[in-house]
């Protein structure tokens, strides 16, 4: 499974810079969220509000349609109510058919008809608390915390974990003209055959599915490279950092960040 993430993850990144992958896609996340890295698995472990850090969110008010898919490997067609189509073996001639064929494990498709972006605000505050928190040793050097979220008011995401894997569903309506319809929860869409073997989240209510992460950096050491290799993601220009040292060390204290983790830090 860690290589399907790994797959799914680099996939997302490949379309939107900077953002992370939610696994599972069903899981679902907040702003201030805080956790550790597991390679490109991002594994919760508190909040903000559990450490006392006040702060607030900003959202956008107006919705935008959401539709990502793998760079290849991914085909969808449709079937409208009425007509005759031989690529659809399991859904009725009067029924409304959508077929989804993967060609290579680790392909995907993420669609959403209305998504809202939610980022953390004042983060010049929030960083000037948390390197205060590590100093007094009550912050973690390896922690990251969620400071931009992508919310789907229903969203499906499709993941083949087969080199050949297809789904063939039916709808309620004829919506092939619609905007990132397998997302949609109104569309009724129910899965009638399935070859091979697929991770699977439709019309999934109320979601998270991306996010970006923001840490403590610094480049007094030497260049910031983000490892996920490893079991437990650090970041070599961290390593020699301690409470102590950031104390003790103007230069060093004077150093230290709150960013996003971008992906061109990532090993």
């Amino acid at each position: 499974m860690a290589e399907l993430v790994e797959l799914y993850s680099k996939g997302i990144k490949t379309k939107l810079a900077n953002y992370w992958a939610a696994w599972l896609p069903g899981t679902r996340f907040d702003i201030g969220d805080i956790g550790i890295l597991n390679g490109h698995l991002f594994e919760k472990v508190g909040t903000l509000e559990e450490l006392s850090f006040k702060y607030y969110a900003e959202s956008t008010s107006d919705p935008s349609s959401l539709d990502i898919s793998s760079e290849s490997g991914v085909a969808i067609s449709f079937k409208a109510a009425g007509e005759t189509n031989p690529s659809f073996a399991h859904v009725g001639e009067a029924d409304v058919g959508i077929k989804v064929d993967f060609g290579t494990r680790g392909a995907f498709v993420l669609q959403a008809p209305e998504t809202f972006h939610t980022e953390m605000g004042d983060r010049l505050t929030l960083q000037r608390r948390i390197i205060d928190a590590f100093k007094r040793g009550s912050w973690e050097k390896d922690w990251l915390v969620i400071t931009r979220l992508v919310k789907a008011t229903s969203a499906t995401v499709l993941i083949s974990k087969s080199s050949n894997a297809s789904l063939e569903c039916s709808a309620k309506a004829n919506l092939s003209g619609a905007a990132s319809v397998l997302g949609s929860a109104n569309a009724g869409i129910m899965v009638k055959f399935q070859q091979g073997d697929t991770v699977s989240m439709i019309a999934g209510q109320n979601v998270t599915p991306l996010f970006q992460l923001s840490r403590l950096k610094t480049s007094f050491f030497h260049a910031p490279k983000l490892v996920t290799k490893s079991f437990r993601a650090t970041d070599p220009s961290m390593a020699d950092l301690t409470p102590a040292r950031a104390n003790d060390d103007p230069a060093l204290q004077a150093s230290l960040v709150f960013d996003v983790v971008l992906d061109d830090e990532i090993g």
